[in-house]
């Protein structure tokens, strides 16, 4: 048995058309599939990972049902007499090599009859694919997942300004290398670090923030270099009627961080050891550049104190992260009955910049704390009875706060000096207690010990500065300058006396307000020498040590004995956004309800470099500004954008916010 060339070239024509068919149905099948999980709340990847599953599937499944292994000759024969029952099987009388039958061929028309039937079974495969691609474009998507077939809007590579290359090159002591974009729209670089815009072109009006930054031609290029600064800015590239903008939100390099594991906590022994164990972890964000552990030994008792500082070896790190253990020996510190001892651990980076741990104390005993606490008598201290105490001095404030609207204002000012006139003397008798505890003149600030007056009297007195504070502590101690560093950590003597000197300088501060009939701009320092006040108050508790009596529950006679029966849950309000965060949700949808990508991406740029100081609504505002300009569905980043704005949003109406490209 032959083939005819009937036979033959349907043999061809068939096979064609069913490997078509079987490509069309894979497609449509695969675009239904990947519109079906992205629906379903699936990413991209998988979504296409599943619909070229399916589509391989559906094109085998489709290959199978048409036979293309059992194509052969008889097969085709039968196939092209089924189109034509009239023919009476005369294609395979043709196999079997009768002429009659193929006389009867030629007399009919079953090649028509044959292609219409092809061409139907064509336009099934196409239709299955355009209702795939349909399905594609047009469903809408659940939850803020869906796909966007049109091209992303780059407004950047689109505009007049052409494509901008932007490299970063950060401070030489981090050590980082250089990094380099591509027309950018937020970059995070490190603060001095070095920018250079590059285009093509003539050069355009560059600016970064208010500042201006000239743009130098180069060949057919334009240059414009600039450093960046420690706020957030947005740098604007103009030049005819085209502008690019991008936006900087400079990190900064933060101190070192310094723990001091060992010893873990403050310590009272009887005899002093032989050694003690120092561990320390030392990181930083860029690179450590130091490390070392640091003593301060206080001697003494009673006014006379002695002090011996010293470091432990110091080395250099050049890494981010390193923790050292250390053994030091106290032997040579010839440590005696009350001597303490002070331990931390310091680190520089490569700036310069230097940080310390907090501050373990190792204390020796005398031999009069083994059995009992020895405290010295002392007669109470003499009040003057017309002093009236910070906390109502604060009360009465307040409340001529509050009747400032209702009285004149002479009389404002005339109840205001009087509240300042007992500020005073309560200043005053502070000052005879810090300075009596600094070895001081007892006049206090009348007579600072220069043989100057300070006082009221003299009108020249203020607060105390870092510096007059050490010069107090100095001729307290006795040092004379030799052991005080003010890069270091203050004496005993300083530390105890601190918060009585913050809460002096405070009350300066409130009398002059309070004189000059302002109270309400009094309170805040008010308020910072009452919570000093506290703080020095603290400082002088004497804790005995002893056993606390435990506290036995009988859980049997309590358990269910309450009366409450419970109430129903009530749902608190979603609280409406502020005038200003209002404002700025204006801004967004504004921006979004343009329809144009570059102007909305444009301006959710500016509204970024606005709110830099708020990390987490610019991290959103970030996603927002990547979704509009990819041309993608951003619901759910909108929502996110109006949560952190300070409400859920109430939009829900809202199925979409994609700017048409």
């Amino acid at each position: 048995m032959t083939s005819t060339p009937l036979v033959q070239r349907w043999q061809r024509r068939l096979l064609a058309l069913s490997v078509s068919v079987a490509v069309l149905y894979a497609i449509g099948a695969g675009a239904i599939t990947a519109c079906l999980g992205l629906w379903l709340g699936g990413t991209v990847t998988q979504a296409w990972v599943l619909a070229g599953l399916v589509a391989v599937g559906v094109a085998a499944w489709r290959a199978r049902r048409a036979g293309l292994g059992r194509l052969h000759a008889s097969r085709v024969a039968l196939w092209l007499d089924e189109q034509l029952p009239a023919l009476e099987y005369a294609v395979q009388g043709t196999l079997a090599g009768s002429t009659g039958s193929a006389d009867r061929i030629r007399a009919s028309h079953v090649e028509q009859v044959a292609l219409r039937r092809a061409f139907r079974a064509l336009l099934h495969g196409v239709g299955v694919t355009l209702a795939g691609a349909a399905v594609l474009v047009l469903m809408p998507a659940r939850s803020g997942s869906g796909i966007d077939l049109s091209r992303p809007t780059d407004a950047r590579r689109t505009s007049g300004i052409g494509v901008v290359s932007v490299r970063v090159s950060p401070p030489t002591y981090t050590g980082m290398p250089s990094q380099s974009f591509e027309s950018p729209e937020l970059i995070h670089p490190m603060v001095a670090s070095r920018v250079e815009l590059t285009g093509r072109g003539a050069a355009p009006d560059v600016r970064v923030g208010a500042r201006t930054v000239d743009a130098t031609a180069r060949g057919g290029d334009w240059v414009a270099t600039f450093t960046v600064d420690t706020v957030a800015a947005l740098v604007t590239v103009a030049r005819d009627s085209a502008t690019y903008l991008l936006a900087l939100d400079p990190v900064r390099d933060a101190l070192p961080q310094v723990e001091l594991e060992l010893p873990a906590r403050d310590t009272v022994m009887r005899a002093a050891p032989r050694a003690v164990g120092l561990r320390a972890v030392f990181r930083d964000d860029i690179g450590l550049d130091s490390t070392r552990f640091e003593y301060i030994v206080t001697s003494g008792d009673g006014e006379r104190f002695t002090f011996k500082r010293g470091e432990l070896q110091p080395r250099r790190d050049a890494t981010t992260r390193v923790s050292r253990e250390v053994t030091w020996e106290l032997d040579p510190l010839a440590l005696q009955p009350g001597d303490v001892v002070h331990m931390r651990a310091i680190a520089s980076d490569r700036r310069g910049q230097v940080a310390a741990s907090d501050t373990r104390a190792l204390r020796i005993a005398r031999a009069s704390e083994a059995d009992s606490l020895a405290v010295d008598a002392a007669p109470p201290a003499e009040v003057d009875g017309s002093v009236i105490s910070q906390r109502m001095l604060i009360n009465l404030t307040e409340a001529l706060v509050r009747r400032s609207r209702s009285i004149a204002a002479a009389n404002l000012r005339a109840e205001s000096a009087r509240i300042g006139r007992d500020q005073a003397r309560l200043r005053r008798q502070v000052s005879d207690l810090i300075f009596a505890r600094l070895g001081d003149d007892p006049g206090g600030e009348h007579f600072h010990g220069d043989g100057h007056e300070h006082g009221e009297q003299a009108g020249v007195r203020r607060a105390l500065t870092p510096d007059e504070l050490l010069q107090a502590a100095d001729r307290a101690t006795g040092a004379r300058g030799a052991m005080i560093d003010a890069t270091h950590e203050e004496t005993p003597v300083v530390a105890v006396s601190r918060p009585l000197l913050e809460a002096y300088n405070a009350m300066w501060d409130a009398g002059r307000e309070l004189e000059s009939g302002a109270p309400r701009a009094a309170l805040p320092s008010m308020y910072a020498a009452l919570a000093a006040i506290q703080k020095a108050r603290a400082a002088e508790r004497l804790y005995l040590r002893g056993a606390t009596r435990a506290v036995v529950v009988d859980l049997a006679r309590v358990r269910l004995a309450g009366k409450e029966r419970g109430s129903d849950f009530v749902a608190a309000a979603v609280p409406r956004l502020t005038p200003v965060r209002q404002a700025v949700w204006q801004r967004i949808v504004g921006a979004l309800a343009r329809g144009d990508a570059a102007r909305a991406t444009d301006s959710l740029l500016v509204l970024r470099v606005e709110m830099a100081g708020e990390p987490a609504l610019a991290a959103a505002i970030d996603t927002l500004v990547a979704g509009v300009r990819g041309g993608r569905d951003v619901t759910e980043t909108v929502q996110a954008v109006r949560a952190r704005l300070g409400a859920a949003s109430a939009h829900r109406a809202v199925t979409s916010w994609r700017p048409v490209p």
